[in-house]
């Protein structure tokens, strides 16, 4: 079931899913379009909203990057993947163009409906990162097509794991998707998951991230 357009219900909805039975995430950030939460699971929750939320999410990952490739045991697939979300949002046309609203949000965007689901599960045999995105746009259809974008990363100090990346952008009235990415690996030993799932309304300023990232090799 698609999710209505409403940020805070779909945070909250996250953390039910992904937190069932655990003590209540402590907000550490909240500002400038995105709110940090760290559970006590030791999964580190990210929301990001707008073109704020854009440019955070844009130097955010670029930080991670230069930071894994400065790592005396560099994870090159980890690399590959961040690198290929800092790409993503390098392209992308977040400012708004002509016709756009003054205030965009992805609901004056055309957007009436919308699902991010990045998880990172810590299971018993298996520990994984999933990442789903898609939306609705009722018609008459807006003229700013959107963006959808996923990816999941696991991966075992030890080796083994994987990584999944699905991008598509679609125009007009319908319900949209792309693949789940999905990434698992064995909970022997430490490991890093990431889920990172985003929408984005080209040309209109209108942008929604949701991240999950676990690391307990640092």
């Amino acid at each position: 079931m698609m999710k209505q357009l409403s940020l805070s219900v779909l945070a909250v909805s996250m953390g039910l899913l992904t937190g069932c039975g655990a003590a209540p995430d402590d907000v550490e950030t909240t500002s400038n379009g995105v709110s940090v939460t760290r559970g006590q699971d030791g999964v580190v929750r990210r929301t990001s909203t707008g073109r704020d939320g854009y440019l955070a999410d844009l130097a955010h990952f670029r930080q991670q990057l230069r930071d894994l490739q400065a790592s005396p045991n560099p994870d090159r697939e980890l690399i590959s993947g961040v690198a290929g979300i800092v790409a993503h949002l390098e392209q992308l046309k977040i400012d708004r163009g002509p016709g756009a609203p003054s205030l965009s949000s992805l609901q004056t965007c055309g957007v009436s409906g919308y699902s991010l689901t990045p998880t990172v599960s810590l299971g018993v045999y298996w520990h994984s990162a999933d990442a789903g995105s898609g939306y609705t746009e009722f018609g008459p259809p807006s003229p700013w097509s959107k963006t959808l974008y996923t990816y999941a990363r696991a991966q075992a100090a030890t080796g083994g794991g994987g990584s999944q990346t699905f991008t598509n952008t679609f125009s007009g009235a319908g319900t949209f998707s792309v693949p789940n990415a999905h990434a698992q690996v064995g909970t022997y030993g430490c490991k890093r998951l990431l889920a990172y799932a985003s929408i984005t309304a080209n040309g209109c300023s209108g942008f929604d991230s949701l991240t999950e990232d676990f690391n307990d090799c640092d």
